[in-house]
């Protein structure tokens, strides 16, 4: 960085003269065709930078100015915005723009802090903010890992867009726009791979063995300098990219003969845009209740308390029953009456006897006869048996 020349450019209070909207607070950096300015928007009340270049005169006057106001139309969330844009009772150029504190992401990656995962969270934006800066007509010129910064909140922020870098570094509005959309193409290659392989390419465009196969061919198509090669835009690296990502990892099959094997791919072609992707439908909203009110919640008590009762008094007339009979039941006689088929009742056959009828109907009955009496004869077998001595 060359040291400040106070002769070239202005004071803190010549500046605050200049601009009495802004609040000249000091000087961040100073260089050889522009110094930056840290200043206060009092009626915003807002931080801004102000770079004041001396002026180029000529056609490289006119030249600077268009790039100046083409710069200062171009708005994106992930690039510096730039505010105003005028020329000092002095005859020296201003630039206003966006003040935030960040870090270039060059020194992440000195400082190992970007992972895979971070690096391919921040390549998408940096592919959008490329392709709005040639949307817009202009060429970054400059653009390296030095020229791109995260916010405190992570957010990148694209800077140096349609600036040159000298020699020395310092990045300037003077010199007239020599890049082009394949050399920042290029150069978005070299950060990217930066980025995913904390290491530059090599200068004849071959990438770290490190990276994986999808990524390491999206990196070499954007290091290309056959125009026929090389991607078209930056949003079809993005795309690349982001293809890149989704694919599965497949199995390595076996090598198929030279008879066998496909043809080259053509990378003449641009690559397909992915499908649309169709949109997420939003998480259904979470059923709100209503609260029950006084007398529902009264009610719902009372019922409680009958259920309960109900229960209670079943539950304590079966104990009572049960302890009842278990203290009586010597004193209960359960009489078993077995009744068979035909038999009559206890008192049946009293009932059903006749009183006997008198002698004097029915008349004296006649003697009977006399029968002979047989004498007695002694049986054989009455008389005594003697044995033989």
């Amino acid at each position: 960085m060359a040291v400040p020349n106070s002769s070239t450019f202005p004071s803190l209070q010549e500046l605050s003269a200049w601009l009495p909207a802004f609040e000249v607070l000091r000087r961040l950096e100073s260089g050889r065709d522009s110094a930056v300015y840290l200043a206060r928007q009092t009626a915003l009340e807002r931080l801004v930078d102000i770079r004041v270049m001396r002026n180029p005169g000529g056609q490289e006057e006119s030249l600077m100015l268009a790039r100046l106001r083409a710069r200062a139309k171009l708005v994106h969330p992930n690039c510096v915005a730039v505010y105003d844009v005028g020329k000092s009772p002095a005859g020296l150029w201003y630039l206003i723009s966006e003040h935030i504190e960040v870090r270039a992401i060059a020194e992440q990656i000195q400082g190992r802090e970007i992972t895979p995962k971070t690096a391919f969270t921040l390549a998408l934006p940096l592919c959008s903010a490329l392709q709005a800066v040639h949307d817009h007509g202009l060429h970054h010129g400059a653009l390296s890992p030095r020229t791109v910064l995260i916010t405190s909140a992570g957010q990148l922020k694209l800077t140096g867009i349609g600036m040159a870098r000298l020699e020395t570094g310092e990045l300037t509005w003077i010199h007239g726009d020599t890049s082009s959309k394949a050399a920042d193409i290029r150069a978005l290659g070299a950060t990217l791979h930066e980025m995913f392989a904390r290491q530059p390419p090599s200068p004849d465009g071959r990438t770290a063995r490190e990276l994986p196969p999808a990524f390491a061919l999206v990196l070499r198509r954007c290091l290309e300098t056959d125009p026929a090669r090389q991607y078209t835009s930056a949003a079809q690296a993005g795309h690349a990219l982001l293809d890149a990502r989704q694919a599965k990892p497949k199995k390595e099959a076996a090598a198929p003969k030279a008879a066998d094997a496909p043809p080259a791919k053509d990378f003449s072609q641009p690559a397909a845009a992915p499908p649309a992707r169709r949109p997420v439908p939003p998480p259904p909203q979470p059923i709100q209740r209503q609260g029950r009110t006084f007398m529902q919640k009264l009610d719902a008590f009372l019922w409680d308390g009958l259920k309960v009762g109900l229960h209670l008094t079943v539950t304590l007339v079966s104990i009572g029953s049960l302890v009842a009979l278990y203290l009586f039941k010597d004193r209960i006689v359960i009489e078993e009456r077995i009744e068979r088929p035909g038999a009559l009742p206890p008192n049946a056959a009293a009932q059903s006897e006749e009183p006997p009828i008198p002698a004097a109907v029915m008349g004296a009955l006649p003697a009977a006869p006399t029968l002979p009496v047989t004498p007695a004869v002694p049986s054989p077998s009455a008389a005594p048996i003697r044995l033989p001595a």
